[in-house]
């Protein structure tokens, strides 16, 4: 189902849910064992105050009743300032006076007395109400503590009963709660907003230089790339995006040059076959014709005539070559040897008189699956279009290797090179760069085809003035023979 909150805002959410959570979780942590410290050190301190009255008025009391009370009330007020009240009693459990406990009406339970009296030591109660949600006020709470008294005699001489307020811990937990809004509320803006940045910087920017870049890509503009920037998933994913881009330009630009093929293929064929007849007839009639005129002038017309003849008849084999399918089963060649015999044949040809042609090839290479005409006429036309992209004295190197299964042959020259928009047609039917009348356009769209129907790819790598390199490659015979085994 489709959101309507955007990325963005579910990352603000979600992070200030995180972040209020945990130091709310954190703070409560913290404010329970304040609350537990504070308690304890109270309990602490009222055992302490019990040692003391047992010490002082143990044998005041087996001596004078009333002095004893007396001697309490002024001790125990100035020791602690949360007593709330206290109750002395003598041996026969009767109260000998003592502080009133605020809502008990001057009765203080006996039961805690009497504890202390038969376990013979002091006895502490606990009353705080302490809850585990310490966000929300609650009474103060209280200590009830009980010591029994002896004389000099180690024998039983009354009890002390009291209460202790907890307020002051009540009020320290209270202050201690409102610092612990404010600090998770300002520490929580804080870290809110710098995973924010963070995550905006990170993950948000990136994903939507990608949704933009998808709307681009679908709208038909495969040349879009993405930043590559960020955490290693985003990278990765816009490597992915740029990679998918260009394998989908690559992709359409060789449907559309295998559309054009095809097309060209089939006029092609028809053209060829509707023009090749009555072209042969033509040539004949003008041989003929030329064999019986003694002019001299019209002589020449006829010798022009069948020289523009020779050259339709070289551009319909060439699109029968084209269009027709080779019906030569491929078989393995050795691509070193063709190579050095279909150089060795172009350097005793006249046109190639001032351009060098060198040849590094090592002693033995896997062998391709190809008709060793066809790849005698790719090597021709790669070295014949070298020569006339070069001047009188540059090179021509042409290089084979293996690389990964494929055997990569290359026809390097030393010319001006070809600009972009040249390389994007070079391949298809009909281009041409050279002079009118010197080329037809359909020597690298046939190196191309022959290339495909072996298995292989050929490329072009060129710059304006650093020359020009055509990289053909041929899959070998154990690959190609793995690749078709996997098929089946």
């Amino acid at each position: 189902m489709r959101r309507t909150v955007g990325l963005q805002a579910e990352l603000i959410i979600t992070t200030a849910m995180l972040v209020g959570a945990a130091l709310l979780f954190g703070g409560f942590l913290l404010l329970r064992l304040t609350e537990q410290r504070l308690i304890e050190q109270q309990v602490k301190h009222v055992r302490s105050t019990l040692q003391l009255v047992e010490r002082s008025l143990g044998s005041a009391l087996h001596q004078d009743s009333n002095s004893a009370a007396e001697t309490l009330n002024p001790l125990l007020t100035g020791l602690d300032p949360e007593l709330a009240g206290w109750t002395l009693y003598n041996r026969s459990m009767q109260s000998l006076g003592g502080k009133t406990v605020p809502g008990r009406d001057g009765q203080p339970p006996l039961i805690l007395a009497q504890q202390s009296r038969l376990l013979a030591g002091p006895q502490l109660q606990l009353d705080y109400p302490a809850s585990w949600f310490p966000f929300f006020d609650h009474a103060a709470g209280s200590i009830e503590a009980a010591i029994a008294l002896k004389d000099s005699h180690r024998k039983f001489a009354g009890v002390v009963w009291m209460q202790f307020d907890l307020a002051d811990v009540h009020t320290q937990v209270a202050e201690t709660r409102k610092m612990l809004f404010l600090y998770v509320l300002l520490y929580g803006l804080v870290l809110t907003t710098f995973g924010i940045v963070i995550l905006s910087r990170n993950v948000v920017r990136p994903v939507n230089r990608l949704s933009e870049a998808t709307a681009a890509v679908a709208a038909g503009d495969l040349e879009t790339h993405v930043i590559i920037d960020g955490p290693r998933e985003i990278s990765d994913l816009g490597e992915s995006f740029n990679r998918m881009t260009d394998a989908l330009r690559n992709g359409r630009e060789e449907l559309l040059r295998s559309e054009r093929m095809a097309s060209v293929g089939h006029l092609s064929a028809g053209m060829a076959h509707e023009i090749g007849n009555p072209l042969a007839a033509i040539i004949g009639y003008l041989e003929l014709l030329k064999a019986d005129i003694k002019d001299i002038a019209q002589r020449d017309i006829v010798s022009r005539s069948l020289h523009e003849s020779a050259r339709i008849d070289r551009l319909v084999r060439d699109l029968l070559d084209y269009a027709a399918p080779s019906g030569v089963v491929d078989d393995p060649v050795d691509p070193c040897m063709i190579i050095g015999s279909t150089v060795k044949s172009l350097q005793s040809q006249p046109v190639f008189d001032g351009y060098p042609i060198t040849v590094s090839c090592p002693a033995t290479l896997p062998e391709v699956c190809i008709n060793p005409h066809k790849l005698t006429q790719l090597l021709v036309n790669l070295i014949s279009n070298a020569r006339d992209a070069s001047e009188a004295g540059e090179g021509i190197t042409v290089t084979a290797t293996e690389s990964e299964g494929d055997v990569l042959i290359s026809v390097h020259d030393q010319g001006s090179g070809i600009d972009a928009d040249t390389r994007i047609q070079i391949f298809d039917p009909f281009f041409s760069t050279k002079p009118e009348g010197e080329g037809r356009g359909l020597g690298l769209t046939i190196c191309h085809r022959i290339v495909a129907e072996a298995g292989g790819r050929i490329e072009v790598v060129s710059e304006k003035e650093n020359g020009t390199i055509f990289l053909v490659r041929l899959p070998t015979v154990a690959k190609r023979s793995k690749n078709s085994g996997m098929r089946t």
